[in-house]
């Protein structure tokens, strides 16, 4: 098992931001926080915080950082995780970068494709000079991802990419494939990416009238990625377009399907309220206690601000 991974836990990086009275406006709909799949646009959070100056922003609090993974009942793991250099002055300049790919078991060379978007996606980031703004300094990694994956001569393969990063208490993420991003704050988990799959569409003809309901529900082919790193035609990319301001004691969480798809989303958030590493443990004991026959390869990792 190769994992493209560097991690720890920054403890009194800088001065954590005052604790302000704020308004925190977050949909009850998690689909009204997901991107536009088809023109790249997409909606955030809308936060009210008239009372933190600018200063305050430019911050960068604490940070704790928890991780899991497990082949599961597979004979692979295609599963790849990793987080950028934390570097004080790293993280100062340019922030924290956390990627989690999840290789296709049904394709040849998943774990590949998986270890080499990890692997280039930290590479760009690490190493590259910051764009202008976060926003696009995550999608010039997507490019390089991309072009690392088209240059390697494999074929048959692919792999989700969730891609998480935090600069000045901001958060950007970018999503292919099926993986989850979550939020965890005052006790609410919102998932903040659309997965890319055929259920996603299937959803939405029945809510246009489009298709029986019980027909949608019933079809064989939900689970179908739609879009993929390493897609033959045209990829579809989940991301939102105005940063998400973070606070203290919100936790992101990174997962592959193999976390999400074999536990009930109140079980992993009672267990979210532990201490990240305590946390990520946890969900993964939780699952394999279940002893599910066919259980997928399982990766997580969790920030807390």
């Amino acid at each position: 098992m190769l994992i493209y991974l560097t991690i720890g836990t920054a403890q009194n990086r800088m001065n954590k931001a005052k604790q302000n009275t704020q308004t925190v406006n977050i949909p009850v709909n998690a689909n009204d926080l997901s991107g536009n799949t088809d023109d790249l646009s997409g909606k955030t959070i809308e936060v009210v915080r008239d009372d933190v100056s600018p200063e305050d922003m430019t911050v960068y609090p604490d940070l704790k950082i928890g991780n899991a993974q497990d082949i599961g009942a597979r004979e692979e793991q295609q599963d790849s995780f990793g987080i950028s250099n934390i570097d004080d002055q790293v993280i100062s300049e340019r922030g924290i970068l956390a990627v989690v790919a999840d290789g296709m078991g049904g394709m040849s060379n998943g774990s590949q494709y998986s270890r080499l978007t990890v692997q280039s996606a930290l590479q760009s980031f690490n190493t590259e000079m910051p764009e202008k703004d976060d926003e696009t300094t995550l999608l010039r990694v997507l490019k390089r991802v991309t072009d690392a994956v088209s240059n390697t001569g494999l074929e048959g393969g692919g792999s989700t990419l969730i891609a998480a990063l935090i600069h000045n208490q901001m958060l950007h993420f970018i999503s292919i494939g099926d993986s989850r991003i979550y939020l965890m704050r005052n006790g609410g988990l919102i998932q903040l990416n659309r997965e890319h799959v055929y259920g996603r569409e299937l959803d939405d003809m029945v809510a246009n009238g489009l298709k029986d309901a019980d027909e949608a529900a019933a079809d064989p082919q939900r689970a179908a990625l739609t879009s993929y790193i390493g897609i033959p035609t045209e990829m579809k990319v989940d991301r939102n377009i105005r940063p998400i301001p973070l606070y203290s004691g919100d936790k992101i969480i990174l997962m592959s399907d193999g976390v999400y798809g074999y536990i009930p989303e109140d079980e992993m958030k009672e267990l979210l309220f532990n201490e990240p590493m305590a946390a990520a443990e946890a969900i993964k004991n939780a699952i394999l206690a279940k002893q599910y026959q066919h259980q997928d390869n399982m990766t997580i990792v969790i920030l807390e601000i």
